[in-house]
C-alpha cells in the first residue's frame, strides 16, 4: 500500500514547480514541467498503478486500504482522462494549423 501511495504521488513536484514557474511568469520552464509532469503522472498512474492495485484488492489487506487505493485509482483515471483530452487539443490544434499553412 505504501507503494501505490509513493507512485501515486511522485508526479507531484513536478506539477507544484509548473504553477510556480506559472506565477513567476516563467513560461518556458512552465511548459518543461507540465511536460514532465503529464509523463510521469501517465506512465505512473497508467501503466504502473494499475498493477499495484490490483495486488491490493486481491490480499488481505483491510478494507479501508482497498477503498482508499481504489479511490486513488478513481481519481487517478479522471486525471489522466483531463490531460489525454489536453493533449489531443494540443495535436489537433498543431495538425490543423499544419494543415492551413
Amino acid at each position: 500500500m505504501t507503494i501505490a501511495f509513493f507512485a501515486g504521488e511522485l508526479s507531484n513536484p513536478f506539477n507544484i514547480l509548473r504553477k510556480r514557474y506559472e506565477l513567476r511568469m516563467e513560461e518556458k520552464k512552465a511548459k518543461s514541467m507540465g511536460k514532465w509532469f503529464c509523463a510521469t503522472f501517465l506512465i505512473v498512474r497508467l501503466v504502473l498503478l494499475p498493477y499495484v492495485v490490483k495486488e491490493t484488492q486481491y490480499s488481505n489487506e483491510p478494507l479501508l486500504f482497498k477503498l482508499f487505493c481504489g479511490a486513488m485509482f478513481l481519481i487517478s483515471l479522471i486525471w489522466s482522462m483531463m490531460i489525454l483530452n489536453h493533449l489531443s487539443k494540443g495535436l489537433a490544434d498543431v495538425s490543423y494549423t499544419s494543415l492551413i499553412s
